[in-house]
């Protein structure tokens, strides 16, 4: 996503061909996209203290003073960029988006990364997720977000050396409960895999509150479908409810877009890529147990499975043997 602009003094003269957008608004332009169109007038004052409007081929576009802010309207979906960044909002009563300035779709990366994505479920106890965690760091082993494993496979910066990604699966309570006080502790950043408003009668979930809580404390939100349907059984229409409106529902709960998925199962086939590319997802994640995540497998990434009660001697071990023969 290009810049905020530089907020407060609005221009009170456009281009002398006005065939471009006025400088208050050409960083919205950079930042929404072809979606805001081409300028069909100059970038015109509305009032006295530095308002202005320019009209489009697809919509109207506005700067204001006070609260400062550039503001495109297609007349249905809405972009708002300010100093805190792009907001988007997909219907006039839809529930704001943050955007985080990535492309929708499969990440393009350039490298690959050795860096183990480690997965698991039940969170038994707060003391035996501390315990495991510290036996990872005396291992050797250094888990970092993946959003630092996602920058640095596009070129922008390395990782350390034993480099772990730890990611949760099927939202159950006991993650919230037990295993998000330590990682705040720890200040680390893991992933968790929901699945909003499901229930099975027999584990604890969270509800949308404890997803919520999930971002406010910093991890990342991915999705596990709606209902973890087993992706390559369902026929396209339900395929595509279980990816986009799964996707969807998770973003009105969080208020930021949801680039990560992980299949339920690990079950994937061609058309299930398909449809994941569809989707708009950035990356997702099989059950293959690797530690090399490759670039040109962006919708096929490996993890490995754990359980917080084993010895993390033995996880460090598959980690190493995982990268060595990945």
């Amino acid at each position: 996503m290009a810049p905020a602009p530089p907020f407060g003094a609005a221009t009170q003269t456009a281009h002398a061909d006005c065939a471009d957008f006025g400088p208050d608004l050409a960083n919205l332009r950079l930042a929404v996209g072809d979606a805001m169109g081409q300028a069909i007038d100059c970038e015109t004052p509305i009032d006295s203290s530095g308002n202005t409007i320019q009209h489009t081929t697809t919509g109207t576009a506005w700067f204001t003073v006070d609260p400062a802010g550039a503001i495109f309207t297609d007349g249905y979906q809405r972009w708002d960029l300010d100093p805190n960044g792009l907001t988007y909002w997909s219907s006039p009563d839809a529930t704001p988006l943050l955007l985080d300035g990535l492309p929708d779709g499969p990440a393009r990366w350039s490298r690959s990364a050795t860096c183990s994505v480690l997965y698991t479920h039940e969170i038994p106890s707060a003391a035996t997720f501390r315990q495991f965690l510290v036996g990872l760091l005396q291992a050797g082993l250094r888990p970092v977000s993946f959003a630092t494993v996602d920058a640095s496979m596009a070129g922008q910066g390395s990782l350390p050396r034993g480099c772990v990604v730890l990611s949760f699966d099927d939202a159950l309570a006991s993650q919230l409960r037990n295993a998000v006080p330590v990682l705040t502790e720890f200040n680390i950043a893991g992933m968790f895999f929901v699945m909003p408003g499901f229930q099975d009668g027999v584990h604890q979930y969270m509800d949308d509150a404890g997803i919520f809580a999930l971002h406010a404390a910093g991890q990342i939100v991915g999705a596990h479908t709606c209902h973890h349907a087993t992706l390559p059984l369902l026929a396209p229409q339900p395929m595509m409810a279980e990816l986009a409106d799964c996707k969807r529902q998770i973003e009105n709960i969080i208020g930021v877009p949801v680039r990560y998925l992980a299949y339920p199962n690990g079950a994937v086939n061609q058309a299930v890529l398909a449809a994941v590319t569809q989707t708009g997802y950035r990356a997702a994640f099989t059950t293959r147990a690797s530690a090399v995540l490759r670039p040109d497998q962006a919708l096929l990434l490996p993890r490995i499975e754990y359980v917080p009660g084993e010895a993390a001697a033995s996880v460090a071990r598959r980690v190493r043997a995982a990268g060595e023969l990945g």
